[in-house]
């Protein structure tokens, strides 16, 4: 468990160092709200979405900066 405690934190550090300001691309209140709301049934297909919708969010945000 300490390792994973461990691996949780380098994730957080990575997320900090990256310092994204524009929190235009960040999920809304009622996104994570239904993503919660979900996780009791469905805790790994909910933790799937979220993180394809991050890197999907992620991605037209880099394009969008580039037009």
């Amino acid at each position: 468990m300490n390792s994973q405690l461990s691996k949780i934190e380098q994730m957080e550090n990575y997320i900090k160092r990256t310092n994204v300001t524009n929190t235009q691309y960040a999920l809304t209140v009622d996104e994570w709200l239904l993503l919660a709301h979900e996780v009791v049934n469905k805790p790994l297909d909910v933790i799937s979405i979220a993180f394809s919708y991050g890197q999907a969010k992620g991605y037209r945000a880099a394009k969008a900066k580039k037009s």
